[in-house]
């Protein structure tokens, strides 16, 4: 379903077309879960992420967080940010001058692929679970 809102006031014939829901209308995004409480207040609050990291590195932090957020897939993190596939279903990315975070990929039938990897490009949800030096 959509709807419709007048693009120009002016002119009773400009209209533009868009989705019901946000979600449909921007499209959904990686889903970012953490693993423990600890996790999640410094991702998500930069004070926290500043005191535990320091302040570029909490920066760069919540900069990689933002950036997964905007894409689409896992894949497409990947493709952009320039992450080390792990071990099984982990990645991992650096950020700072030495530090890394590990995620891994979340839900009960990830996708494969032939070889019986991940198939990182479908794989919209990710659990962060680690930051280490």
């Amino acid at each position: 379903m959509d709807h419709r809102f007048q693009n120009d006031p002016g002119n009773s014939q400009s209209w533009v077309r868009w989705p019901a829901f946000p979600s449909l209308w921007r499209g959904a995004v990686l889903n970012v879960s953490f693993r423990t409480k600890e996790l999640k207040a410094i991702c998500t609050k930069i004070e926290v992420a500043q005191a535990e990291l320091g302040s570029q590195p909490a920066a760069e932090l919540h900069e990689l967080l933002a950036e997964a957020e905007a894409f689409l897939t896992a894949g497409e993190l990947i493709d952009f940010r320039g992450g080390e596939l792990l071990e099984g279903d982990s990645l991992s990315f650096s950020f700072g001058s030495h530090y890394r975070v590990a995620f891994n990929a979340v839900g009960d039938d990830l996708p494969l692929e032939e070889d019986g990897s991940v198939a990182w490009g479908q794989v919209r949800r990710v659990m962060l679970i680690e930051i280490s030096q």
